[in-house]
This record gives C-alpha cells, structure tokens and sequence, in this order.
C-alpha cells in the first residue's frame, strides 16, 4: 500500500510481472557423500512414464513394493511441495538481485530499491508475483528483458504494462495521483458463495450494531454452519488486509469467535455481508498531497473492555495530507 502510493505520488511508470516455473529453476544445494539428502518415492504411472522418457536412465532403478512399481530418486532442483522451496528460491533471488545493485529494504525484506539515472526503481514481491516502479518506463523495460534472461527459459516472464494491475488477488488503478485498489470480483465471489442470497436492496447501513464485542451466550451452531462461519470469517480477513479495511473491526470480533460460534455471532456474519452487499463496489482509495516524507499515527487503545477483560487496540498510518476512502 505505501509503495503504491508512492508510485501514485511520483507519477512512476509501474509493471507487474509473472515469472514461471521459479522452483524448478533453483538448484538444490550439492551434498557430499554421507550427508543428508532429500529422496522422493515415485509410484504409480509416473514410473511408466519416466522409464518412457528415458529408458536408459530409469529402467535399472524400477521396484516393486506390494506389486506395485515404485522409484525412488534423489532432488536436484526445488519442487512444489517441499517446504524448503521457498526459502531457496527466495535466497536465489535476492543474490541475483544484490548483483544488479538492488538493496534490501531492512524492514520489508520482501522490497528492494535501486538507484537508476537518479530516480528509485522499486520491487517488492511474493514469491514468483513482483512490481516494479520507476519514473523512466525504460527502465522497466530494461528490467523485464532482465527477467526473461534470467528465469525465462522454462516458460516466458509476461508482464502488465498500463496503469490497472491484478496483483495479489487485488487491482490497483493508477491516475490522478492516486491508486485505487478494489477486490470487487471477491466481494461478488463471496457474496455468490455464501448460502443467503441477497437481493441488490438488501443492505445494513452499518457494519455492526453495540453489541458487537458482545459475548454470545445463544445456542451454539451446529458442525455445517460453524465451517461455514469459520470459512466466511476466514475470507472477510483476507479481504480486509488489502482493499476493505473498513469491515476490520467486525472481522477482528468474528475471528475470535470461530471455535464456539454462536446463533448471534452467525447474525453479525450476516450483518457483514449484507454491508458488503451494498458497498461490493467500493474502492480504497490512496494518495497523499504534501508529500511522502511526513507520516501521520493515529492510536488508541481501551481498557479491560472485551468479556473477558482482555482490551483493545488499534492504529492507522498515512502520508500526511493524503486521502483515504
């Protein structure tokens, strides 16, 4: 959100980028003999297939195991699935990274700046998802053509050049000086999804009522309609990290609510969505007009004030002067 609206400020040509097949691409570290390894069992038609493959290389290591022909081969790249996959790519590509004169942002080890004809050319990623900003749109290009060198021999890096991007499962809209970010089609998704359906005036005029931190003492639900509260729950939380902020207080109560929910806690979820139902189109809107060096914190915090004396509390950020909707 900061660098985006930054990016807005600046008036930065901005890219988002795909890159393919960025496991398979990363190289497992070489062990020595005698030191662990990592070992995949292959059963079931894979073996036919590999031995088809390559007949010379695979048909001398085939075994059965209850009848059944089995494989087993020692990893030489990262895969899907393994948990260690991540991690190696992500040291990968910050060493190619650091070699075209990137620094990692300290706080965010996920942004990396440079400096390019005295202007800041940014990225921030997440895992093989990136966007990268620089007033000169060559220099995105450059960076782009980068890329397909780099990682684009399994498959070709495609990028988004204009000023709407689907990122992350959001769309940011650049103009104006400002970024709008909407998550309309997961609104609409959630709405399709959830088991009441609305009609387009079925609407709350608020996201709770007072007794939204309330504790529920109604009859708790039963198996079907807890997973369907924890999942709703689940899917509000995900929308109000990114472009909904506005449903978070709500959200924040529902999720401590999800192990023992109750028929007043399904009440507030329907409350949430019917709120939903009426602001689907909304858009969070960014942009700041004086400037990105000043910073604004808004905190509060209340006492003891949840049923079980825990308390609460809360803060918002924002470039001085800047608007948020």
């Amino acid at each position: 959100m900061l660098t985006a609206t930054i990016d807005a400020y600046e008036g930065r040509d901005v890219m988002t980028a795909d890159v393919p097949n960025v496991f398979i691409q990363t190289e497992l570290t070489n062990e020595e003999d005698g030191k662990e390894r990592i070992i995949m069992k292959i059963a079931g038609v894979i073996v036919d297939m590999l031995v088809n493959i390559s007949p010379d290389l695979y048909t001398g290591h085939v075994v059965y195991e209850n009848g059944k022909k089995v494989m087993y081969v020692s990893v030489l790249r990262a895969i899907y699935g393994m948990l260690i996959s991540a991690i190696l790519f992500y040291r990968k590509f910050w060493k190619d990274l650091e070699e075209i004169d990137f620094i990692f942002n300290p706080y965010d080890s996920c942004v990396a700046n440079r400096i390019i004809n005295g202007k800041q050319h940014t990225i921030r990623f997440h895992v093989d998802n990136l966007m990268s900003s620089h007033k000169d749109k060559k220099v995105n290009d450059e960076f782009l053509q980068w890329l397909n060198t780099k990682y684009g021999d399994l498959g070709k890096v495609t990028a988004t050049r204009a000023n709407i991007h689907d990122y992350l499962g959001m769309k940011f809209e650049y103009g104006n000086k400002e970024v709008k970010i909407n998550m309309i089609e997961y609104v609409t998704n959630m709405l399709k999804e959830f088991p009441l359906k609305f009609k387009k005036d079925d609407k709350a005029p608020n996201l709770a009522t007072t007794d939204m931190f309330k504790e529920d003492n109604s009859k708790k639900l039963n198996t079907h309609e807890k997973e369907l509260f924890h999942r709703f729950t689940a899917k509000a939380l995900f929308l109000c990290k990114r472009a909904r902020p506005d449903i978070q207080p709500i959200v924040a109560a529902l999720c401590t609510r999800v192990k023992s929910p109750g028929k007043n806690d399904w009440n507030k979820l329907v409350r949430l969505m019917k709120y939903l139902n009426g602001t689907r189109t909304d858009k969070l809107i960014l942009s700041t007009d004086k400037g990105i060096y000043n910073v604004e914190w808004y905190i509060d915090a209340a006492f003891a004030v949840h049923p079980d004396f825990k308390s609460h509390t809360g803060g918002v950020m924002r470039f001085t002067g800047g608007k948020g909707a």
